[in-house]
């Protein structure tokens, strides 16, 4: 009867270490699955965030470019405006000059 009680307690004491083992497994299993969780969160923020920058810096050029294209564009046709400006009251200066002469030397 003593050696069957050894013998249960020794399964017992067999089956209570098998049971934490798989205690302490499980366990590090849900460490490792949340660790894992975790980096790949993380990893997916980190990419994300990344993209959401390279986004706006590309905008952002484009939006300086655009700028730039217009401000240039803006430039040109206001000078050619003036050009124009100038050179029609320049050719009407010439020509109430010269009608002002002929005016002036028929009146004589």
């Amino acid at each position: 009867m003593t050696r069957w009680i050894k013998m249960c307690d020794k399964q017992n004491f067999e089956i209570s270490v098998k049971l934490c083992i798989q205690k302490e497994a499980a366990a590090a299993t849900v460490v490792v699955v949340v660790v894992v969780v975790v980096v790949v969160v993380v990893v997916v923020v980190v990419v994300v965030v990344v993209v959401v920058v390279v986004v706006v810096v590309v905008a952002l050029v484009v939006v300086v470019i655009v700028v730039g294209v217009v401000v240039v564009v803006v430039v040109i046709v206001v000078v050619v405006v003036v050009e124009e400006v100038v050179v029609v009251v320049a050719e009407t200066a010439v020509i109430v000059t010269v009608t002002a002469t002929v005016v002036i030397a028929a009146l004589r």
